[in-house]
């Protein structure tokens, strides 16, 4: 079983200094596979993790984040080159690679039929390699929150440095996301005549990206029902060709883009350099994203069948981290544990060893949450992520029960985005949220749909309110109540 902290007050982190604050609704099972591998030396500083029901809170301290950027930078980048060093390249790809040979391995088995200690060795055996993949692909995703403020740094020196928008789209990495991508080749189905090959492009297409709206929050297995569904209503919301324009132009356009503006301000070499590897960190980050959702199928798989021989639900079985197997295996007397877990639990990541409790985890919460906010004031002010100015209704969705009922060209308001926001994401006029830089999800998708975005504002859940008229001023950061 993991540690338990003895002091819930013993943080990691430090409330007095500058808080980064990421959140998302997720399962501790979910969580943890993949934070047990960042957490080490050469990856993603120490943290508190902190659960209040499904919603998830990450905690640290910002200057930890940019000092293990740093180090990231010096061993596996190069700012001489704006990119990643062709060794990092190697370890990314053949971590991808071994995580494809656990997916074979485990689809090839029967695992009711395993005995209990196969299946323990299963069990281990993926968790291993996806702690791996986590401690390789962490990298990237440590390296874009230290570049991108050291680029933001650099810009301010210049005597006329570029304007929000301007450093928006010096950061926009030129290849298509993953959510692009799966739009493009949906799309490309409809231009086959043949109802009967069109219907098998779309069968391919669903088991290809049969993992979509996976996250944190646990699996949703997509049919080709779905994503006929889905092609259609794209059909319906602009023609198909202009579409696909869009699409085949995006990579030259971007790059059209930065070619622009390196000779606008004649940015020097450091500058640009900087921004390149702001771009490929992003890019990482989105491809090791895409990988992660397929993951959560199999992880999804191994905790099916734990929940079974334990005799629990599934839900409580997401409470177990993947290291206590054997302890709940051979205590199951202690399974009562779990319905503790479920109201409130907090996890501690270190670089040794990981510790929970389940006491006042909503104090400390409140407490952080408190820091965090600081003296913000009431302005709603944060970072250009993609420039325009609207005005709408707001509507906070503060986790994705709150995405079903979101409506056509409401302002979406959100502590911070991720892949499950999606649809309420290109409904909406405008994007604005809590937390998240240039690098993080919202920019990211606001870039490639072109609409209004403002990211960072630390209190825009807290300021603003369902149905309130605001103008989303995403040329200057400010979102303004009308």
């Amino acid at each position: 079983m993991l540690k338990s902290a003895k002091n819930i007050y013993k943080l990691v982190i430090n409330p007095q200094k500058d808080l980064f604050r990421w959140k998302v609704d997720a399962y501790p099972a979910f969580i943890f596979a993949f934070a047990y591998g960042m957490a080490n030396p050469s990856g993603w500083p120490k943290s508190e993790i902190i659960f209040i029901g499904k919603n998830c809170f990450w905690w640290n301290n910002w200057s930890d984040i940019d000092s293990q950027g740093q180090i990231c930078l010096k061993k596996q980048a190069s700012l001489v080159n704006g990119d990643f060093k062709s060794s990092y390249y190697r370890l990314y790809r053949n971590s991808f690679k071994s995580l494809d040979k656990e997916f074979a391995r485990i689809n090839r088995l029967d695992l009711s039929s395993l005995s209990l200690n196969d299946f323990r060795q299963t069990w281990f055996k993926f968790f291993q390699v996806f702690f791996e993949f986590s401690r390789i692909v962490i990298i990237p995703e440590v390296m874009a929150y230290a570049v991108s403020r050291k680029l933001e740094r650099n810009i301010a020196k210049y005597k006329h440095p570029l304007a929000p928008e301007e450093i928006s789209r010096l950061t926009t990495f030129p290849e298509k996301s993953f959510l692009m991508e799966e739009e493009y080749e949906l799309l490309k189905i409809r231009r086959e005549k043949n109802r009967l090959k069109r219907k098998r492009l779309i069968k391919r297409h669903s088991q290809k990206f049969i993992w979509l709206l996976n996250g944190y929050h646990g699996v949703q297995v997509l049919d080709e029902a779905f994503f006929g569904n889905r092609l259609d209503d794209l059909i319906k919301s602009r023609p198909v060709g202009n579409s696909l324009n869009h699409f085949k132009n995006y990579s030259s356009g971007v790059k059209l883009n930065f070619r622009r503006l390196v000779k606008k301000y004649n940015l020097d070499g450091r500058t640009i350099r900087l921004a390149k590897l702001t771009q490929r960190s992003s890019y990482l980050q989105d491809d090791r994203k895409r990988k992660q959702l397929e993951t959560m199928i199999y992880i999804n798989k191994l905790y099916k069948e734990l929940a079974n021989r334990l005799n629990i639900s599934l839900e409580r079985s997401f409470y177990i981290n993947f290291i206590e197997f054997d302890y709940f295996i051979k205590n199951k007397n202690s399974l009562s544990e779990l319905k503790k877990r479920q109201k409130n639990f907090r996890l501690t990541l270190t670089w040794f060893q990981p510790e929970f409790s389940t006491v006042k985890v909503a104090e400390l919460q409140k407490l952080l949450d408190q820091a965090y906010v600081g003296k913000q004031g009431k302005e709603v002010k944060g970072v250009v992520a993609q420039p325009g100015k609207v005005m709408g209704t707001v509507k906070i969705v503060k986790n994705l029960a709150g995405i079903s009922d979101f409506k056509n060209n409401q302002i979406l308001v959100a502590q911070m985005t991720s892949p499950d926001y999606i649809a309420a994401i290109k409904k909406a006029r405008a994007i604005v949220t809590d937390d998240g830089g240039l690098t993080c999800h919202a920019a990211i998708v606001a870039r490639e749909l072109k609409k209004p975005c403002i990211v960072g504002t630390r209190n825009a859940t807290r300021l603003l309110h369902d149905g309130d008229l605001v103008e989303v001023d995403a040329d200057r950061g400010v979102v303004i109540k009308i």
